[in-house]
């Protein structure tokens, strides 16, 4: 019960900051934008119909960062505030009030991105695929929150690092542009392998094994950070 009433107060204060409630319309900003712009430039630039996969694996992704984007700007200033100490001494774990926040903007996350996909109508797919799609998507925000708040020292470093991570989002769909090997050096960044199970939708033994490649090592990606993450402020308490 306690955990449930610190995530409540993690809301409330998303709500009392008007710049982060935005982020919660961003998704349906976005989807009006899929909705509205390609029947606009497609019939001038009709070879865009083949990057609408693309095009909406990249803001799923993006929308998901967004969620994790607002459970860091809480534990920055957590940390600016330096109450992690205080956390360490409660009658509960430190790493399950984290597990606890990290799962909040897993679902947050797979919640924005599955309206983005299901009504976005930018490619057709079954709903099987869907709710894989967005749930390899969302890892992505929980992703940015551990890295975010591992990186930064406070707010306007936490912005920075959000940028050069969506930068990071995006690097992969240079890589499909290359000819075959070359274009799996850019699978070591895990986001690569969500773009690849988006493009290969229509072909069903490609979509899985991309999507299963995507869950596994985007799911992997951050376990590992959240281990890290825990072992860290451990230490430093």
């Amino acid at each position: 019960m306690r955990l449930i009433r610190l995530l409540k107060t993690d809301m409330l204060n998303i709500v009392r900051d008007r710049s982060l409630v935005v982020i919660f319309f961003l998704p349906f900003i976005i989807l009006a934008l899929l909705r509205i712009a390609p029947p606009l430039y497609e019939p001038l630039l009709p070879e865009m119909i083949l990057f609408r996969p693309l095009l909406l694996a990249m803001f799923c992704l993006v929308v998901s960062a967004l969620a994790g984007f607002l459970m860091a700007f809480i534990l920055l200033d957590e940390k600016d505030l330096q109450l992690q100490p205080v956390f360490r001494v409660m009658p509960f774990p430190y790493s399950r009030l984290i597990a606890l926040r990290t799962f909040f903007i897993l679902c947050l996350g797979f919640i924005f991105c599955l309206v983005l996909i299901l009504w976005s109508h930018l490619i057709d797919l079954t709903v099987l695929q869907a709710l894989v799609l967005a749930f390899c998507c969302s890892l992505a925000g929980p992703t940015a929150t551990l890295l975010l708040v591992l990186l930064a020292q406070n707010k306007i470093e936490g912005v920075t690092y959000f940028k050069l991570f969506n930068v990071i989002l995006a690097m992969p769909i240079a890589g499909l542009f290359l000819a075959q090997p070359y274009s799996h050096l850019f699978g070591v960044i895990p986001f690569y392998w969500i773009y690849c199970a988006f493009m290969h939708v229509e072909e069903a033994s490609h979509f899985f094994v991309m999507g299963s490649t995507g869950l596994l090592y985007n799911g992997l990606f951050l376990l590992l950070c959240f281990k890290y993450f825990c072992q860290k402020m451990e230490s430093n308490g």
